[in-house]
């Protein structure tokens, strides 16, 4: 797919048309041998050994438009993920979700990906969907993962002293992310709009001193340094 792309490029190059191609690519091609014209390629009388290297090139090809279509596919679903959590303020899709059952089969299939992507095993996870997944609030265990991040948020008020986590806590972003998620939730509460929390997850979040508007709380000194500290770094 992608020789085929140099190739255009190299055609509309010549033709004085605008094109990604340049001098230093064209040479740089030229060098390893690249034909210009796949049908010469195709032509020219072709050995063993040739037919071998053809079929991987065909191979190598269409492998890498796999690879392309299913990050698309990903891309799309993710993109429908992002949406959904902006509407509901979580990331639990329902098992057959009825305005969007493919969105439940996919984050079902990103949880069986994770698993095996944890385990060393062969699968379409990648940190870096990792990582994008887990800025949504992804839950990547659907059994008890609220309780498991308000036990987390506990654990920091005790070392801390207050539940004011910073937005970027290297530490544990899975848990800035959730505590953001929850005061998303809370607003959509008070609208009466659907949302994930209820009022005992309410009350255990404000026994610990949670604080649901952030606004008018002034950031303490070194917070502020911090989180900028880890702007700094990252």
């Amino acid at each position: 797919y992608w020789v085929d792309n140099q190739r255009r490029s190299h055609k509309k190059f010549k033709s004085g048309k605008s094109s990604g191609m340049t001098e230093v690519r064209a040479e740089l091609l030229n060098k390893i041998g690249f034909e210009w014209d796949k049908r010469k390629s195709l032509n020219r009388v072709s050995s063993p050994g040739n037919e071998t290297q053809e079929q991987e090139h065909e191979s190598f090809d269409a492998a890498s438009r796999n690879q392309e279509k299913n990050q698309e596919r990903w891309d799309k679903h993710y993109s429908e993920l992002v949406n959904y959590v902006e509407r509901f303020g979580h990331a639990r899709v329902p098992w057959k979700f009825p305005e969007n059952p493919t969105l439940s089969y996919w984050v079902d299939n990103q949880r069986r990906s994770h698993k095996k992507f944890e385990s060393g095993k062969p699968s379409g996870m990648t940190e870096a969907r990792v990582e994008l997944m887990s800025k949504l609030g992804f839950e990547w265990d659907k059994k008890n993962s609220w309780e498991k991040s308000y036990e987390d948020l506990v654990s920091f008020v005790k070392e801390n002293g207050h539940a004011r986590v910073p937005a970027k806590f290297p530490l544990n972003e899975g848990l800035a992310n959730w505590v953001t998620i929850q005061r998303g939730s809370y607003k959509r509460y008070l609208r009466e709009d659907l949302c994930s929390i209820t009022e005992d997850r309410i009350n255990l979040l404000e026994e610990i001193g949670f604080e649901w508007d952030l606004s008018t709380h002034t950031t303490k000194p070194w917070e502020k340094s911090y989180e900028e500290l880890v702007t700094f770094v990252t």
